[in-house]
């Protein structure tokens, strides 16, 4: 069956925007083709490994370096005692307490993320990173308007930061003003033709417009200035979808994920839809564990970590999954949808077929009312129908079993305790 895997909402913004963006990668389980979700594909930032800043102070430099390190090892907790002992020694440095929002945010702590980075704001008014965090903690909220309007408000406290004005054109372009965001990345590259930032935020805009190909070119502009920036790659994996150029979109993906702070939560959840494309489930598996690894409350990597556990035929697995899924966004017409199509094909145990397909029936009229005005293709009301008439089978099949019960196998006889004589 083909699911619908969801490319979510999330750390790193990609090239298209509300509404803008590529078509998700389905997943192929056995032919069954579901419709393809409404979801946003963008966010506001990455969330890295091991996050970077420029800083001023050569030891805070190096010591920031070790912290990173442990940070892209896995190891949060040395990582988190290293930032705070450098934002204790320099007051002066912005990075350090923004590190430490990026490894709250890691583990599911927007509060405290978005406390960090204030502070990292009251050091450094015009560190764009700890602007664009924020804003993409607002629009995980779906404030975008209100996300917008912050990063405006800083970008007019410093009016002559590019790294604001670039974060304010990255905002522009999620909320759908292509225009503004092409015109102020192209004042930033006037005064600084190798503003990487800049140039990303213009290939976004012209990805809007479909103009992929343009898209591309400058990001390889980019990559030219700065070969180990991952959102460069995880930008262009996404303009070679659109040209449906997989092989260069995978090629690109690995190629962030193996940088330092390249391993957001999306970029590895996209990878794992290439994966999951290519009938990898196993890989897809691994790469949607460390997409919410990054971000535990990341329901799109959820909701395709049960599809690809499905695709492995662990419908135990993809059962718990799929309702952690619906833990986390009990609404969600794609959390229905593939919970109706993990239960009319798949064999979970401890649930008879019977009562299987009749919470697939369940879930896809659950869906039909979460999903409101639905595509012309929606498969659902066949999906429907289909398990209507296993259900008739399997009543029938229960009916004749109550009619005509088999009889109980002979038992054996008992052994001959004496033996023979």
């Amino acid at each position: 069956m083909k699911v619908r895997l969801i490319l979510g909402v999330g750390l790193t913004l990609a090239l298209g925007a509300c509404g803008g963006a590529p078509a998700p990668i389905g997943g192929t389980t056995g032919g069954r083709t579901g419709p393809a979700p409404a979801v946003d594909t963008t966010g506001a930032t990455a969330i890295p490994d091991a996050p970077q800043g420029p800083v001023v102070n050569p030891e805070t430099a190096r010591r920031l370096d070790e912290a990173h390190a442990a940070a892209a090892s896995g190891d949060l907790d040395g990582a988190r005692r290293l930032y705070e002992r450098i934002a204790a020694e320099d007051s002066t440095a912005a990075e350090p307490v923004y590190n430490l929002g990026v490894l709250a945010e890691r583990q599911g702590d927007d509060v405290g993320a978005r406390r960090y980075y204030k502070q990292a704001l009251d050091v450094r008014p015009d560190f764009g990173p700890a602007v664009t965090a924020i804003a993409n903690v607002m629009l995980r909220k779906g404030d975008a308007s209100g996300a917008l309007a912050f990063a405006e408000g800083q970008l007019a406290r410093a009016p002559e930061s590019s790294g604001l004005r670039n974060a304010v054109s990255r905002l522009r372009l999620l909320s759908g003003d292509v225009d503004g965001a092409i015109r102020d990345a192209t004042l930033v590259l006037r005064a600084d033709e190798k503003n990487v930032d800049a140039m990303k935020v213009l290939a976004g805009g012209y990805f809007r417009q479909k103009k992929f190909e343009l898209a591309v070119a400058i990001l390889r502009s980019a990559e030219a200035n700065d070969p180990a920036d991952p959102e460069i790659h995880a930008k262009l994996a996404r303009a070679h979808l659109a040209l449906d150029e997989k092989p260069r979109a995978r090629l690109a993906l690995e190629k962030a994920v193996a940088l330092p702070g390249g391993g957001s939560a999306e970029v590895y959840n996209d990878l794992g839809l290439l994966y999951h494309e290519a009938g990898d489930y196993a890989g897809a598996e691994g790469m949607f564990r460390q997409a919410l690894a990054r971000h535990p409350q990341f329901l799109a990597a959820q909701v395709n970590l049960g599809n690809s556990l499905k695709g492995q035929q662990k419908y135990a697995e993809a059962d718990a999954a799929m309702k952690r899924a619906l833990e986390l966004g009990p609404g969600s017409g794609d959390v229905l949808f593939n919970l109706g199509i993990l239960y009319l094909d798949g064999q979970i145990p401890g649930i008879e077929p019977l009562a299987r397909l009749q919470q697939a029936i369940d879930f896809f009229n659950r869906y039909k009312s979460a999903a409101g005005a639905r595509p012309a293709n929606d498969p659902v009301e066949q999906y429907i129908a289909e398990a209507n008439k296993r259900v008739v089978v399997e009543q029938k099949k229960a009916e004749s079993a109550r009619k005509d019960p088999k009889p109980a196998p002979p038992s054996a006889p008992p052994p001959d305790e004496g033996g023979e004589k």
